[in-house]
């Protein structure tokens, strides 16, 4: 950012907004953040988000997302807060001999590249995910990766919100913005409530709705809705992901004790979703 700004209006308090917010605050801009609901009220509050970084090709995008775990580590390091990168074992299985070679050759490729994998016999299953039956796996082998995370991403925007709070931001929450302020053909300030606020920057990060927000500013921003609102069928909360993405579950079933574990597992024939579906093995969950 430009080192004449001292000072920014952020609206919008999901992740993008967040990390934002506690960059600026750190670098020493006035930061002042605006959300209209609460933090993590929109997409960041309605994901599941895992460490996929093994499905990432071609290489400069694997390297791009292995970069992006690593710093995750580094900034839960030294934030004090509470914790919201939980570092569990990720397992991957296929049916049907071509899947499996296709999984197979993946997981080469990734470990090729650095990736933490192995491949290993379906009975490891007992130690790493006690609560799925070995039995249930079709494959001669699954893949393990050792070095995987999930990340709770309400957490990790309200870790952030804090820390940018400690460095002087100011957080107003419930309060929609309804205009942008203009000086000299430059946006100064948003309207936000009964108040205007001033800033030598305006950022935008306001989600699903930044698009509502840009046309104040008489620029268009094309977003489309990808997902469907989740419906509650026995799965913890989670969205239903677009007909062509895998979605991400957390199932309900899966008994508490045992090392915490994330199992890629093939969608049952009766689910609407095409790919897969997380099975979610309970140990130190949150």
């Amino acid at each position: 950012m430009d080192s004449a700004v001292g000072s920014a209006v952020v609206v919008g308090a999901g992740v993008l907004g967040a990390c934002v917010s506690y960059h600026l605050a750190r670098q020493g801009v006035r930061v002042v953040v605006v959300e209209e609901a609460r933090p993590a009220a929109g997409t960041s509050g309605a994901t599941f988000s895992a460490d996929v970084t093994h499905l990432k090709t071609p290489y400069a995008y694997y390297r791009l997302n292995r970069q992006g775990s690593e710093e995750h580590r580094q900034l839960s390091e030294a934030l004090d807060g509470p914790a919201w990168r939980h570092p569990a074992p990720l397992l991957q299985w296929a049916d049907g001999d071509a899947a499996h070679q296709a999984l197979r050759e993946r997981a080469l490729r990734a470990k090729g590249w650095g990736h933490d994998c192995r491949l290993a016999p379906p009975s490891v299953l007992r130690e790493l995910a006690p609560a799925v039956d070995p039995a249930a796996c079709g494959a001669d082998e699954v893949v393990v990766h050792e070095s995987t995370s999930w990340f709770d991403a309400p957490r990790f925007v309200h870790t952030l919100l804090a820390a940018a709070v400690r460095h002087g931001a100011e957080t107003h929450y419930g309060v929609a913005v309804t205009g942008l302020t203009r000086k000299n053909g430059r946006i100064v300030g948003v309207q936000a409530g009964d108040r205007t606020r001033s800033a030598d920057a305006v950022v935008n990060c306001a989600g699903p709705g930044a698009a509502r927000v840009a046309a104040f500013a008489g620029v268009r921003l094309p977003l489309r809705q990808a997902s469907r609102p989740a419906r509650a069928r026995g799965w913890d909360a989670a969205p239903r992901a677009s007909r062509a993405r895998p979605s991400w579950r957390a199932c309900r079933r899966c008994p508490a004790g045992g090392r915490q574990s994330i199992c890629v597992l093939p969608a049952p024939r009766s689910s609407r979703t095409p790919n897969v579906r997380i099975h979610r093995v309970l140990g130190a969950w949150p």
